[in-house]
């Protein structure tokens, strides 16, 4: 008999076997301690709820090949983990890891949307209700931008935002693409961030920054 298929809501670390369709939304590399490579990615059922997952280098020859971002699959026999890390992709508590039991094949599920967004509000940043330990999806109007020269980064852009409540916020980034300030005085500049940090205010600042 087929085993049954469990949304990524369902998952928790105290259950040996799970079986989820996905598809990726988010796919990244980056370095571990100790030099290893990993490919970080967040993946989303059809309810469109999300769950992290890493696959280590240990792995890349089973796996890497096959996943890719947008594509959907079947996943079974992995491990989970309740995550302890700085920051999480989504609301859940765990994370996924790819291992040698573990059974990935692609299949087209058209059922499961390219993606799903969960905006925060500024207020809820304000007030508490955002917790700091989540990436959240944000979309906003650019109304100001402040350039500023530093040393590390050599550059940097402040750009203020205003959500559809008219609290402030400020996203800091070092952008690889010019954002031209007459852009924004002649009409209205909309940005979407995707798995944005909330970092508390440093110095005078009363916003809180991305």
């Amino acid at each position: 008999m087929p085993r049954k298929e469990n949304a990524t809501s369902e998952i928790h670390s105290k259950r040996g076997t799970w079986k989820i369709v996905f598809r990726i939304t988010n796919l990244w590399f980056v370095r571990k301690a100790g030099g290893k490579c990993a490919v970080e990615m967040v993946l989303m059922d059809q309810t469109g709820s999300k769950i992290g997952a890493t696959l280590s280098e240990d792995y890349f020859a089973e796996f890497r090949h096959l996943l890719q971002h947008g594509k959907t699959y079947v996943l079974e026999n992995f491990s989970v983990v309740r995550s302890t890390r700085e920051w999480r992709v989504s609301k859940s508590d765990y994370m996924l890891y790819f291992g040698k039991p573990t059974r990935v094949t692609e299949e087209e599920c058209l059922e499961i949307p390219e993606n799903v967004y969960n905006f925060t509000s500024f207020e809820d940043v304000i007030v508490g209700e955002a917790k700091l330990d989540t990436l959240v999806d944000i979309i906003d109007v650019v109304v100001n931008i402040i350039e500023q020269h530093t040393q590390s980064p050599p550059y940097r852009v402040t750009v203020v935002l205003r959500d559809k409540n008219h609290c402030l916020g400020s996203y800091v980034a070092e952008l690889g693409v010019v954002v031209d300030k007459n852009k924004i005085e002649k009409q209205p500049l909309i940005v979407m961030l995707t798995l944005a940090k909330i970092k508390l205010p440093t110095g005078i600042s009363r916003f809180p920054t991305w």
